[in-house]
């Protein structure tokens, strides 16, 4: 082999690499848009294309489960975000393990978990979240800290091609469940979210406004009849909502 043929097996060899680093590159980043960095789930945005590209081919109506970990900012207080992290990465992988190859799993915001599978008949579907519920909510040790996992979870049916609305529908019905249990998504309960986020923005403008007044209520002994304190309290006066109630207001 003389001195020409060597170099330019020399620059093949280095092309090579180069290209293999530019794949290896190129699949780090396709990784990068389609996953979860912490659980390697796929990312919200993935988790849509992959409805629309692929599961709207091979069946019309899906059910998507929203299930969250309620009390992850309680978790994050005390025992710190790598605690946070290993709740989060817990229960990803107990939803792997419980739902199967039959369900598509994806991590939005935070604690927060979208399933999307084929519908099912009802009963199915509601024992695949009563086993979701069970598998995540359990004790999990991290250092010295036992923590109780506390998860709720809703559910939407409806059309693969309206999977975004969906999953806006299954997180309200998460937000209205209580712990350990699920809901079903029904167009009352878009009224009553609507209600309260207009309610919302309308506190934040009252605050600013001076619309919260202070009142002061004594608290009496039902023996002596003596008052031994005052308790405060504000209520709200809305020029558009009128009386608002404390429940509707600071929930």
């Amino acid at each position: 082999m003389d001195e020409h043929q060597i170099e330019a097996l020399t620059i093949l060899a280095q092309l090579g690499g180069l290209a293999l680093q530019h794949h290896g590159a190129l699949t780090k980043i396709d990784r990068l848009t389609q996953y979860d960095s912490l659980t390697g789930l796929f990312n919200s945005r993935y988790m849509e294309q992959f409805v629309h590209q692929e599961l709207s081919k091979t069946t019309d109506e899906v059910a998507v489960i929203s299930l969250g970990i309620c009390n992850l900012e309680l978790i994050t207080e005390p025992c710190g975000s790598q605690a946070a992290d290993r709740v989060i990465l817990e229960t990803a992988k107990r939803l792997k393990t419980t739902a199967g190859r039959a369900s598509h799993i994806s991590r939005a915001e935070s604690g927060e978990f979208f399933l999307v599978t084929k519908l099912m008949d009802m009963d199915s579907l509601r024992m695949l979240c009563e086993v979701l519920l069970g598998s995540t909510t359990q004790v999990l040790e991290v250092n010295e800290y036992s923590i109780e996992i506390e998860t709720c979870a809703g559910i939407a049916l409806g059309q693969a091609e309206n999977f975004k609305a969906l999953c806006d529908q299954a997180h309200i019905a998460k937000n209205r469940a209580h712990i350990g249990t699920y809901g079903f998504f029904d167009e009352g309960m878009n009224g009553v979210s609507k209600e309260r986020l207009l309610l919302s923005y309308s506190l934040k403008k009252a605050i600013n406004d001076s619309q919260l007044k202070l009142f002061y209520q004594p608290q009496v002994c039902p023996k002596t009849m003596r008052v031994l304190g005052v308790e405060a309290l504000a209520r709200w006066y809305s020029p558009e909502h009128g009386n608002v109630s404390p429940e509707n207001s600071f929930n």
